[in-house]
């Protein structure tokens, strides 16, 4: 099991023990998080009724050793450093890697023996669930026209992407971000609705949309903005709520529908899978 952290300041490694550096010697906190429930109770009734219920913070501890040589020192500050403010934590099992933001740590030097020396880190992540590595993403809509001087009739003159199928291979429901762009010089109030039909929602966009221009739906931070107007939140429709939008546990159909000429319009849809636990 190798974890490496990573920010703007730099990156360190931590690995087992037939490794040179830091060596791993025990680790806590890679299971799932105990789900924390508020209850309420009736009079003259069994049981209880659950109000709500959230996963709390993650607390990582790492313990292990430091094999001292001449670079040792410039290893430690170089992990101190990165440590100092918030930093990527990945998680590779072998077969598979996880990853996950780390919002607050600690960084303890233990014992000092001739050839190496103790520590002990441990990391706290407001956000404790575990993500993929890289992000999966897949082409939402898109029409093409095939009519060229070459084409040979009978034959067909276009070819359009308006549904795609994202898979959430996770362990919980995860909100995705939907990417627009508009692809060509033609200036017209296009209204955009996005389904999913698994789950019965939909969200609905109205905005004249300039060439060149990007949209990005981020539905999981409840943002859409404009790469020319900036946040551009108001032109969600106001039947439309970006919180329903959710991708549940496995396959999710997604469907497009774009009114008026629709070739001027390009949508990516993308995610990242999210884990309980990175055992």
């Amino acid at each position: 099991m190798t974890f490496t952290f990573y920010n703007d300041l730099g990156r360190f490694k931590l690995s087992g023990s037939a490794c040179e550096g830091f060596c791993i010697c025990s680790v806590s906190g890679l299971e799932p998080v105990s789900l924390t429930r508020t209850l309420e109770t009736y009079i003259g009734e069994d049981g209880c009724v659950e109000n709500s219920s959230h996963y709390g913070q993650r607390i990582i501890t790492i313990s292990g050793d430091l094999k001292m040589n001449k670079n040792s020192k410039d290893e430690i500050r170089n992990a101190m450093r990165v440590l100092s403010r918030k930093c990527t934590l990945t998680i590779d099992t072998g077969d598979k890697k996880r990853c996950i933001d780390v919002n607050a740590s600690t960084f303890t030097l233990g014992k000092k023996y001739s050839k190496y020396q103790t520590f002990v880190i441990q990391l706290i992540s407001d956000y404790p669930h575990f993500t993929d590595e890289n992000l999966t993403g897949a082409v939402l809509f898109k029409k093409d026209r095939l009519l060229s001087k070459n084409t040979i009739f009978p034959a067909v003159l276009s070819k359009r992407i308006s549904s795609c199928t994202l898979e959430n291979n996770g362990d919980l429901t995860i909100y995705p971000v939907i990417t627009i762009t508009k692809k060509d010089d033609v200036i017209r109030n296009n209204e955009i609705l996005i389904e999913n039909e698994t789950t019965g929602k939909k969200i609905l966009l109205n905005k004249t949309m300039s060439c060149g221009e990007v949209i990005v739906v981020d539905i999981k931070n409840r943002r859409i903005t404009s790469s020319i107007e900036g946040n551009i939140l108001g032109t969600l429709n106001i039947y439309s709520s970006l919180s329903d939008f959710f991708c549940d546990v496995g396959e999710n159909l997604i469907n497009v529908s774009v009114n008026g000429e629709q070739t001027g319009v390009e949508i990516m849809i993308s995610h990242f899978n999210e884990y309980l636990e990175a055992i």
